[in-house]
């Protein structure tokens, strides 16, 4: 029996890492190649970003940021303690690093290894040009249960406006709209308010460590059951985040200092 030839696109982190291993666990050399987005700056770009940033930002916005990345330093660790992620990728499977996945030459590779899967983790937008690609499709992993919190950084939107309902993980069909194709699986995440978005996130990676295999899987063996979505509104973005939600959040979370700008 000939195997199914998947690859996987994430970032390239400690997640992505522990996902690739996951999958190759699961399906060994069907594991044929990882496309590895590393959109870090430079360390002198990072610096002189940082420098602008302060200069820019409001005394509460710096403090606000102070809190987030303690708070996102302690979900990393977290996942990090569960998941043990490995430091390199698997051998055996050809990795590709890239700033951009839609690039000439990252199409080039994905067509030289004639995927018949691929499975996304994270990413940017990605065109037609590459989802189109593979015969059984191309999928991706979404934080919320769709198709509610469409777009990026569902955690923090779920966590502000109460709604633990939402969250999980959904696997679902890429297509021209912004999360909106079929799903193939959703699970929900088990979590206890009070959480913060970081955290939510972090158990959100761990569980998909086993839900993204599973679907893998069901999609492969023909038992997935794809399910079209119903309108779920306008997809949330980054950049909608404003510093009175954000107040709102961490008064939320406990923090006092925040309560009389939230």
């Amino acid at each position: 029996m000939t195997l199914a030839r998947i690859i996987l696109i994430c970032h390239a982190a400690p997640f992505g890492k522990a996902m690739a291993a996951a999958l190759h666990a699961r399906f060994g050399q069907g594991l044929v190649g990882t496309l590895a987005i590393d959109r870090r700056p430079g360390r002198r770009a990072t610096l002189l970003r940082n420098i602008k940033q302060a200069f820019k930002a409001s005394a509460l916005e710096r403090r606000i940021r102070r809190v987030e990345l303690d708070l996102e330093n302690s979900a990393q660790k977290h996942f990090d303690t569960m998941a043990q992620p490995p430091m390199a990728w698997p051998d055996s499977v050809d990795i590709f690093t890239t700033s951009n996945p839609n690039e000439t030459q990252a199409l080039a590779w994905l067509r030289n290894l004639s995927p018949d899967l691929i499975i996304v983790t994270g990413a940017p937008i990605l065109k037609p040009d590459l989802f189109d690609l593979p015969p059984l499709g191309t999928f991706n992993m979404h934080s919320s249960l769709l198709p509610d919190y469409r777009g990026t950084q569902a955690e923090f939107w779920q966590v502000l406006e109460d709604r633990m309902d939402t969250v999980g993980l959904t696997i679902h069909r890429v297509e021209k709209g912004v999360d909106t194709g079929a799903i193939v699986r959703q699970v929900p995440t088990s979590v206890d308010a009070p959480i913060s978005p970081q955290m939510v996130r972090a158990k959100n990676l761990l569980a998909a460590l086993n839900v993204v295999p599973d679907a893998v899987q069901s999609i492969l063996d023909g038992s997935a059951q794809p399910k079209m979505q119903t309108d779920g509104g306008p997809p949330k973005r980054s950049k909608d985040k404003t510093v009175t939600q954000r107040s709102k959040l961490l008064a939320r979370l406990g923090y006092s200092e925040f309560g009389d700008m939230a």
